[in-house]
């Protein structure tokens, strides 16, 4: 066997095992990233209490004066598909005006839209105001600053929008959220820290998930070397192909995949182990399934 394949069975079996470790890691996480996401957000709703429209409640001119800056902080609760979870965001947002008052990232001199009526409207209340939420003021808007205000609940809220210089300071409640906003970017807020730690955790999870794929996607395409699958058996190529891997995950699995899959197990048995490795391929991101079928060498030679 050529040496990238010396043990490629053992070596994907590894593989395999660590990544399932990491998945299950990955939960616990995400589980406790949801947790303290819930908790940095009542921390921050308690800003809004003598503020609770916000930005909102002050005057365009003041919100767009060439000294206000603004933090945007996104928490992004999302677990949108088991895999990568959200990651904090701050955005620090400067004021210019290049023909009209537009929002900058201060940080990357990025233009982020126009601060037009729009933009400096409470969203609750475009349809009244005449705005159309899909008009044409849309386009090129930069609505961070609306979006991270409250909407008439604060619950579950995610994005916050804080004032970090201008006339807006002058107001008690606008100060303190000034000065939270500055204890964000120090990493002094306890209850974001908490889940920018766990941000940084996830992403050392995923990626030394991605480090283990990679171990065994060069182990098949190693394998891809030695054989050419689709001139070897091609109906094998196929039923892997249009293989639903998952299928007894679904709320009523389809019995024609079970026929299916012990075939594709009969015919991968019968080829050396390094050979059936190149044909798990077919199966993409659902390789693990495939990889499953594949009676492991010991049991090979006791057969």
């Amino acid at each position: 066997m050529p040496a990238p394949l010396q043990n490629a069975y053992s070596r994907i079996q590894t593989a395999l095992t660590a990544i399932r470790k990491l998945d299950g890691d990955r939960y616990e996480l995400g589980q406790k990233r949801h947790a303290a996401v819930r908790s940095a957000s009542d921390a921050l709703a308690r800003l809004f209490d003598n503020a609770p429209d916000g930005l909102m409640q002050l005057t365009p001119a003041v919100l767009v004066d060439p000294e206000a800056s603004y933090l945007i902080v996104e928490l992004a609760d999302a677990r949108y598909d088991g895999t990568h979870y959200g990651r904090v965001s701050l955005t620090r947002v400067g004021i210019r005006h290049l023909g009209e008052p537009t929002a900058i990232d201060l940080t990357t001199d990025a233009v982020l839209g126009k601060l037009n009526r729009m933009a400096l409207t409470p969203s609750l209340r475009w349809s009244q105001s005449g705005i159309s939420s899909h008009g044409p003021q849309r386009a090129g808007a930069y609505l961070g600053l609306n979006f991270g205000c409250p909407d008439g609940s604060l619950v579950g809220r995610t994005k916050f929008a804080f004032p970090m210089s201008g006339p807006a300071l002058e107001h008690p409640a606008f100060k303190r959220q000034a000065e939270y906003a500055l204890d964000i970017l120090h990493n002094q807020s306890m209850s974001v820290q908490i889940v920018r730690k766990l941000d940084r955790k996830l992403a050392e999870n995923e990626a030394a998930r991605a480090a283990q794929q990679k171990i065994v996607a060069d182990l098949i395409a190693a394998a891809g070397t030695l054989v050419d699958p689709v001139s070897m058996d091609s109906e094998l190529v196929s039923l892997i192909r249009r293989m639903d891997w998952s299928f007894e995950e679904a709320d009523r699995p389809d019995g024609r995949f079970h026929d299916i899959r012990r075939e594709i197990s009969a015919k991968l048995n019968t080829m050396p182990v390094d050979t059936a490795i190149a044909f798990i391929g077919g199966a993409g991101a659902e390789w693990s399934y495939a990889f499953r079928l594949i009676e492991q060498p010991a049991q090979k030679l006791a057969a």
